[in-house]
């Protein structure tokens, strides 16, 4: 008898796995990229079974400011301009960047998402005004 999963397991296992993640998110437990990854491609797959339960799961962690700046509803250049203000979250150790710390540090300051609105005030010039000093 072979040991490799026969399609119908393979398909029960991926299944199952996915199902774990969707526990994970909706229990409030940050998923990590590849959890996330896993999830996006399952949905955008037409997986039926694993697109079932993704509302409301977000990305945790962006590998840089591109996708960050995507998560946020902005652009790059915004991002780039907001990691200079005070108390921003800025980057982990590995570079990635905490969406949600971003998103709450954001609504904090009053900073909007859309990136024509995105200007910053005048305290923030301010600010940045120092900084380069």
């Amino acid at each position: 008898m072979s040991s490799a999963l026969q399609q119908p397991e393979l398909e029960a296992a991926q299944i199952a796995d996915l199902e774990a993640i969707i526990a994970k998110a909706k229990g409030g437990v940050p998923l990590t990229d590849s959890e996330y990854r896993r999830l996006r491609d399952a949905a955008e797959g037409g997986d039926a079974d694993a697109a079932v339960g993704l509302s409301g799961v977000e990305r945790v962690w962006a590998p840089n400011q591109v996708v960050l700046a995507e998560e946020l509803g902005v652009d790059r250049k915004t991002i780039n301009r907001w990691s200079k203000l005070e108390g921003c979250p800025g980057a982990s150790a590995d570079g990635r960047y905490n969406v949600p710390a971003w998103d709450r540090w954001r609504q904090e300051r009053g900073l909007k998402k859309s990136s024509a609105s995105a200007r910053l005030t005048e305290k923030e010039k301010l600010e940045l005004a120092e900084k380069r000093e």
